[in-house]
């Protein structure tokens, strides 16, 4: 009765393990389909490069090439996911496809050593026949002759075995598993690879875990990731990473660092400049605080910003100056290194020292103080001229040329002396003050 009673036991769990197997299987198949539309996608409609994107699915070449690739769907039925959801997507199924696969493992384990256990002849000490074994548990016969060909479960393979021990605490990890561990997104790491072999570096050992998915050496990744500096963050990875930066807000003082010796601790990394965090981190941190400070202190008084000379310009010219003019002109005088003198503030930004724009801007020649001795000589004005125009906000000749004598004797200590020098130096100029009538 007893001995009844153990071989029906044997007999569902044969029955059960093979349905799971069944059941993973499926699921497993429905978990790929979505991992590989969402790589289509990528690949398609966001031209990412294959290369990086079947690795990040953990399928190799030629899985991508001849079975993916000719089974796609055509591109007006992929669906339309965004990047990030693409991304998401292959990130979520590959790490479904891991437990489905460890599961389907342990089923196919439990139904292995079921179906050597009946034809053995360890349960009632009768050895089953295949078809016998079948007829009980719903296996197909070749099913049946298949299992006992496997190896026995006591000597199937470390990575076949516990998927909570060998493939996530132990030597192998599958490339996403990696990834977690590194604290780092699954594509730069398969970047990284990817560089790594293409300029003939030697990269960490790996090979084809459970579920056919790509499975790396954890201890030499680590050690690889680490030496190699490849967790150090880009000027792009710094745009994303750090509190209310913007990738040309980083540039901006990532230039103004390096020309004050204050930047982060950097390395060249595959021909890329990359920033250690924490330094990069503690930089920003510092950037902000005194950003902040200068705020608070008003206007900056070491210059004007492009949109403040271009209103200034505008104002001057009585012509509308716009923003984008100002800076396309500047570039043109930086690509001859003619810019004009300026200072870098601490978020980045060019002020630039508002008589060398006056000088540059095509048209405008600034009032100019003389110095001790060359009062009334070319186009120099006295202290007292200089800074009563200056205070009424006139600092260009042909600002002047514009005005009457009467609207200049208006002007705060300005007589009929300073008249005089201003009528002088706009004959130097060849101007002449504008007609009262």
């Amino acid at each position: 009765m007893t001995t009844a009673k153990t071989t029906k036991q044997v007999v569902d769990q044969i029955a059960a393990a093979h349905k799971a197997v069944k059941d993973a299987r499926d699921k497993h198949a429905q978990a790929a389909h979505q991992r590989n539309l969402a790589g289509l996608v990528l690949v398609r409609r966001h031209k990412h490069k294959p290369t990086h994107v079947y690795q990040s699915m953990g399928v190799s070449k030629t899985m991508w090439d001849q079975r993916i690739v000719p089974r796609a769907p055509v591109d007006d039925k992929l669906p339309k996911w965004s990047e990030k959801q693409a991304r998401q997507i292959i990130a979520t199924k590959v790490k479904e496809i891991l437990a489905l696969s460890a599961d389907e493992a342990e089923a196919a384990k439990k139904r292995i050593a079921g179906v050597h256990a009946l034809s053995s002849g360890k349960i009632d000490k009768v050895r089953w026949i295949n078809s016998q074994i079948a007829a009980s548990t719903g296996l197909t016969k070749t099913q049946v002759g298949d299992d006992l060909k496997a190896d026995p479960p006591a000597e199937v393979p470390h990575m076949e075995a516990r998927r909570d021990e060998e493939e996530t605490t132990g030597q192998w990890v599958p490339l996403p598993a990696m990834a977690e561990r590194l604290g780092t997104p699954l594509e730069r790491l398969v970047a990284a690879l990817e560089e790594a072999r293409a300029l003939g570096e030697s990269v960490p050992a790996s090979g084809r875990g459970r579920g056919r998915l790509l499975v790396i050496d954890a201890e030499e990744t680590t050690t690889w990731w680490v030496e190699g500096k490849f967790g150090w963050w880009t000027t792009r990875d710094l745009a994303v990473e750090l509190p209310g930066a913007t990738y040309d807000k980083v540039r901006g003082r990532l230039r103004t660092a390096k020309a004050n010796g204050t930047e982060p601790e950097r390395a060249l990394v595959h021909g890329v400049t990359r920033y250690e965090p924490d330094a990069a981190r503690t930089w920003w941190a510092d950037s902000e605080t005194n950003l902040g400070r200068r705020a608070t202190e008003g206007p900056d008084q070491r210059g004007l910003t492009i949109t403040q000379l271009a209103d200034k310009l505008t104002e001057l010219t009585h012509t509308a100056v716009s923003r984008d003019q100002v800076k396309q002109r500047l570039r043109a005088a930086r690509a001859k290194d003619a810019e004009p003198k300026h200072t870098v503030n601490e978020a980045g930004h060019r002020l630039y020292d508002w008589t060398a724009i006056l000088k540059f801007w095509q048209g405008l020649t600034p009032i100019a103080q003389a110095d001790p001795g060359q009062e009334g000589s070319d186009l120099f004005l006295s202290p007292r001229t200089f800074n009563s125009l200056t205070r009424a906000d006139i600092h260009t000749m042909e600002q002047l040329a514009a005005l009457t004598e009467e609207q200049l004797l208006d002007i705060k200590n300005l007589g009929p002396a300073q008249i005089v020098e201003i009528k002088q130096a706009l004959a130097n100029k060849g101007l002449l003050l504008a007609s009262g009538g």
